[in-house]
């Protein structure tokens, strides 16, 4: 009997999510709906700045994703298999876990979370999920899990967690074979007990998930698709970004039935969105448009108007969203001293705005990367 209830709870769960999957919603066309703004200091202002303190044990290299935890602290994956933690004051507080082969040691670090439910941070290695205590680093758990490919995940709300696999192993381009890019894994591991949102084109396997403002998690909006994913105990859709005539065609990344990166990066049209994340009344989202010049777009969530600005795209310096809170975006600005001699002409908007913060606070910078909180004005 308890067999039969719990492959119909599961029959009931997969029927609510295919049918959110399907739900017609209405869509935002970027372009249509911002206003492109030069100087964001009309539209959001520093709150904080952050330096990430350098020191033995600390040094990030190329930082490529950020959890905000609840009390604060932000965790940071970095090149090497590295995963830092430091205090919300940027204080080094802890290297979570440690790169091997032997008991609680990982591999790979593919991709890493926060569970709230077990307050874990956890990483995602080829064939295991490892759990590490917040505070200090230390081991707390593993899970096994099928040696798949996996790109990305996040946990399910209910101690297991979703696996995000953007190809077959065998990485086909035959779009025609249904192919379900997200997996559910229970709390034990082992095999996916569901799979959900079918691959529809190539799909770039970059900054999938992303932690929303309140503990939740994004999936962004998968090429091909356009509808972005709220992933808790059930998943469902959120949002439908559409770029109109400037959208990317259907299977344009393929070219005589291999991908061609040159073609699809330089390509005339808007490619999908990047670094989704949201404050209790805004959305971000960057998307690469054509001639790939980096775009960035903000919206108030009510009203679905917001404004844009553009990657200057001249030796100016990287700055990436990493993380939000209820009021404020998480900028991770990587060599925030490189650009404090440079015209200000040749930066982007958004470092222009962390350089005028920097210069007027008199902040004394390190190597690391620096977090800008920014916040902006609806």
């Amino acid at each position: 009997m308890k067999k039969k209830l719990t492959v119909y709870l599961a029959a009931c769960l997969l029927l609510i999510v295919s049918a959110c999957g399907s739900r017609q919603l209405d869509a935002l066309n970027p372009l249509e709906s911002a206003v492109e703004v030069a100087d964001l200091a009309e539209v959001a202002e520093v709150t904080a700045l952050v330096p990430l303190e350098e020191g033995e044990g600390s040094v990030l290299t190329y930082p490529s994703k950020m959890l905000l935890l609840p009390d604060g602290t932000m965790v940071v994956k970095d090149s090497g298999g590295k995963v830092l933690a430091f205090s919300p004051e940027g204080r080094f507080v802890c290297r979570v876990g440690a790169k091997g082969r032997g008991p609680g040691e990982f591999t790979s670090v593919q991709d890493i979370c926060y569970d709230d439910r077990n307050r874990t941070v956890c990483i995602l290695d080829r064939g295991k999920i490892l759990r590490y205590h917040a505070a200090d680093g230390s081991f707390a758990g593993e899970v096994e899990i099928p040696r798949h490919n996996y790109d990305e995940f996040a946990p399910d709300g209910q101690g297991g967690f979703y696996l995000f696999a953007a190809a077959p192993d065998s990485d086909s381009y035959d779009f025609t074979e249904t192919f379900n890019t997200v997996s559910r894994i229970p709390a034990e591991g082992g095999q996916p007990t569901d799979s959900f949102i079918p691959r529809k084109d190539y799909i770039m396997n970059t900054s999938l998930i992303s932690r929303a403002w309140d503990g939740g998690y994004y999936l962004r909006p998968l090429e091909g698709e356009g509808v972005l994913y709220r992933l808790d105990k059930i998943i469902s859709p959120v949002l439908r970004v559409d770029f109109g005539s400037k959208a990317m065609p259907q299977h344009y990344m393929i070219n005589n039935g291999m991908p061609d990166f040159a073609r699809y990066m330089m390509s005339d049209y808007f490619k999908n969105l990047l670094y989704v994340h949201d404050t209790g009344t805004m959305w971000y989202f960057q998307a690469i448009g054509p001639k790939a010049v980096g775009y960035h777009f903000v919206f108030a969530k009510a009203a679905e108007k917001g404004f844009m600005w553009k990657e200057a795209n001249d030796g100016d310096t990287p700055s990436i969203v990493m993380a939000s809170d209820k009021d404020s975006f998480y900028v991770m600005v990587f060599t925030p001293a490189q650009f404090l001699g440079m015209d200000p002409a040749r930066l982007s908007p958004v470092n222009r705005l962390v350089a005028s913060a920097i210069k007027e606070t008199g902040l004394s910078l390190n190597n690391n990367p620096l977090i800008a909180r920014i916040t902006f004005r609806q």
